[in-house]
């Protein structure tokens, strides 16, 4: 790792140990701490996963660790995990008159993207391809379309010579919003009209060749449609505000000192 990203990493490292200890003494003082029942709990949980306890052994060995060390991890990790679970998760309470403030104030963020049904022809050309071929391959996908737009049957033409998986579909892909596909496929099948056969278009996969089907303008759902999806946004973001509330005040309230001057 470069000397700059491994600083960097260390720094990240140092930061997360310090939010973690900051939690665990604020869990101490509020007397949170798991009894030997849950410790115990969650160390037969890593058994499980490590298969024998023997196995677990072996592997804090290899990393320095005794048990006596690991357990003491777990009784940090549950003691901050209480913590984080009432100051964080418990807090994130949402009314139905929050949760339609926020449909109104972000309803663009719940529009459904216009669609269109895409029939598409791919003609391969290997990245290893010589130019003659990538010629060669380029004129069959000109006079596909030149076929296609005198009016041969589009599914015949793609379960004859297109190299995709939808090839014994006919060519049909379904409805596809963008990001789904490459980016060269998608701006020629939105710019197309229904029925409407453009292409080819270069892709890094060789020469596409699309038929526009039936289009779909994107609209914004009911808010019924959509409360329960809101409102897991919602409480997702009052965690996180919750979270970054909770640290700052833990941040101003402890006094914390610092030895290493690579950290201070």
């Amino acid at each position: 790792m470069p000397e700059e990203n491994k600083k960097a990493a260390r720094k990240q490292a140092f930061e997360n140990i310090k939010k973690r200890e900051l939690i665990y003494t604020e869990a101490v003082r509020r007397g949170l701490l798991p009894d030997t029942d849950e410790i115990n709990k969650r160390e037969q949980e890593d058994i499980k996963t490590f298969k024998t306890r023997r196995n677990l052994e072996n592997i804090l060995k290899k990393n320095g660790m005794t048990i006596a060390y690991y357990r003491n991890i777990i009784k940090k990790e549950l003691a901050v995990d209480k913590l984080i679970k009432k100051e964080v998760f418990e807090k994130a309470v949402v009314t139905d008159e929050e949760i339609k403030k926020f449909y109104n104030n972000n309803s663009d963020s719940f529009k459904e993207p216009d669609r269109v049904r895409i029939f598409h022809i791919m003609i391969g050309v290997a990245p290893s391809s010589n130019q003659d071929a990538r010629e060669k391959a380029l004129k069959l996908a000109e006079d596909i379309v030149k076929r296609a737009k005198a009016g041969e049957d589009f599914s015949l033409l793609a379960m004859q010579y297109s190299k995709d998986d939808y090839s014994l579909k006919g060519g049909d892909l379904g409805f596809i919003h963008k990001g789904r596909l490459e980016p060269e496929i998608e701006e020629l099948a939105f710019s197309l009209n229904e029925g409407e056969t453009g292409g080819p278009a270069k892709t890094m996969y060789g020469y596409s060749i699309v038929k526009a089907g039936e289009k779909i303008l994107g609209e914004t759902p009911s808010f019924e449609n959509v409360k329960e999806k809101a409102k897991r946004q919602l409480i997702s973001s009052k965690r996180e505000e919750n979270y970054v509330n909770f640290m700052n005040s833990l941040m101003k309230n402890t006094k914390m000192e610092i030895f290493d001057p690579e950290f201070r």
